[in-house]
């Protein structure tokens, strides 16, 4: 069993967190210019990083060498 290493472990972890609180409930009750929208957009924009790093991770820890036939590679992950 191969060691995994704990950082990219955390980011992994706090990205999960951060998923959780995109669906969660909306400032869409609150009256636009109001500091609870506000505070909601603001921290919004901080939560919305699991996109881009899931992304970034998916192809950082892929195997070049399996993916170097794409054609082969896509037919066997079903795409």
């Amino acid at each position: 069993m191969s060691k995994k290493d704990n950082t990219w472990q955390l980011a992994r972890g706090m990205a999960i967190l951060a998923v959780i609180l995109i669906h969660c409930p909306n400032a869409i009750k609150y009256d636009v210019g109001s500091m609870s929208f506000n505070s909601w957009m603001i921290l919004r924009q901080f939560i919305n990083f699991p996109v881009a790093l899931f992304i970034f991770m998916a192809g950082y820890f892929s195997n070049p060498e399996k993916v170097k036939n794409y054609k082969h590679y896509l037919a066997v992950r079903g795409g």
